[in-house]
């Protein structure tokens, strides 16, 4: 199974991520742990930059994550906000599904099933 981002392109303080692309791992890369009946966790490294391409301001993020099916439309298989998350440099890590676990029939590889996207809204410090 394949995880992509949606909204991977150049983000600033507050603004939605534009554009879709896949991202550069498989869930197997990430590290997928299992969390029992609680459901799955996934280590998240990324970067933020503005729309000149350089690292935005550091400081305490608030970041949105949603999973979908696919790239374009539907509704959410899973969400959660992850508040005061540190990026300097540009640059954070996360481990989506820490403040709500990833249901495991999410990422669990089906016959026929396709990969699943990550969407990523962005709100940028005293916004």
């Amino acid at each position: 199974m394949e995880l992509h981002t949606v909204g991977g392109g150049r983000v600033g303080g507050g603004q939605r991520a534009g554009g879709r692309r896949p991202a550069l791992a498989t869930l197997a890369t990430l590290g997928v742990a299992d969390q029992g009946t609680a459901g799955t966790t996934v280590p998240y490294p990324g970067r933020l930059s503005d729309a000149d391409g350089q690292p935005v301001a550091d400081g305490a993020y608030e970041l949105r994550f949603a999973l979908y099916a696919a790239a374009t439309g539907g509704e959410p298989l899973w969400a959660e906000t992850q508040a005061g998350v540190a990026v300097r440099g540009g640059t954070f890590a996360v481990v989506l599904g820490s403040v709500v676990p990833i249901p495991r029939a999410v990422l669990a590889p089906q016959k026929g099933r396709g990969a699943r996207w990550l969407e990523v809204s962005v709100r940028g410090p005293g916004r």
